[in-house]
């Protein structure tokens, strides 16, 4: 276990699975009927577009952040996704309604650990910029944008992410609860798609820890079950060497 965190918290390493995430995501996206926006490709080569996609406030001297793509569809290619991702949470109801397309702003996230990690980082910018505490975030994702731009966050990992996802909101850590409210109020749509990052692993690594320890803990019985029936058959021999001496008595 030691040793696959140290893989992965590795910089180089989540880059790559960065990638790899994104790419799992430009890949469903395709799948399920959205393209490219504004210019539309038959493949999306991954999320991130090669044209800019920064968002800025205003005055244009300070930017919201960078968008991971920007895609559309019919409401055809929503319902798809939705029926792709059963692990999700729907946060803007015009993300359902009809309509002859939509246009749908994404941010993709590898684990809720790295999510939490980017609300902080902007929330520290905004207090740092003599910002007010209850000013939002100045993380695109969280700011109002103008119709008919849809937020959705694609959030990957493991158990931990899709039951942020799905019970964030009750959760005891104070962390990922304030985080899912601030989705909620946001209008921010969250979706699940497996991939192979910290968290994935790391549940796969417990699954089959646990399940080695419970084939050495079902050996140990075994072993202690042979055993007491070592015992009692040898306490049985002796039964059937005293029965058979007492039969020898008995003879005339």
């Amino acid at each position: 276990m030691e040793r696959i965190r140290h893989f992965f918290g590795d910089s180089k390493v989540s880059a790559i699975t960065g990638q790899f995430t994104e790419q799992i995501v430009a890949d469903l996206l395709v799948d399920v009927g959205f393209t490219s926006f504004p210019i539309p490709y038959k493949v999306l080569p991954r999320v991130k577009m090669e044209l800019s996609n920064r968002l800025w406030t205003e005055s244009k001297d300070l930017i919201f952040g960078e968008l991971d793509a920007l895609v559309s569809g019919p409401t055809s290619a929503v319902e798809n996704l939705i029926s792709t991702c059963p692990t999700h949470c729907i946060n803007d109801d015009q993300l359902c309604a009809p309509a002859p397309f939509k246009i749908v702003v994404l941010e993709v996230k590898s684990t809720v650990v790295t999510l939490l990690s980017t609300l902080k980082e902007f929330k520290d910018k905004g207090r740092k910029q003599n910002l007010k505490d209850d000013a939002p975030s100045l993380w695109w994702l969280l700011q109002t944008l103008p119709e008919p731009l849809h937020k959705v966050l694609f959030l990957n990992g493991g158990q931990r992410s899709k039951n942020f996802i799905l019970n964030g909101g009750n959760s005891t850590n104070t962390d990922e609860s304030e985080a899912w409210h601030e989705l909620r109020k946001a209008k921010v749509s969250i979706f699940y798609k497996q991939s192979f990052t910290l968290e994935w692993t790391t549940d796969l690594s417990n699954a089959v820890e646990m399940q080695a320890n419970g084939i050495k803990t079902q050996a140990s019985e075994i072993k202690t079950q042979a055993s007491e029936i070592k015992t009692q058959a040898s306490g049985i021999k002796l039964l059937q060497v005293a029965v058979q001496r007492l039969l020898d008595e008995k003879k005339p």
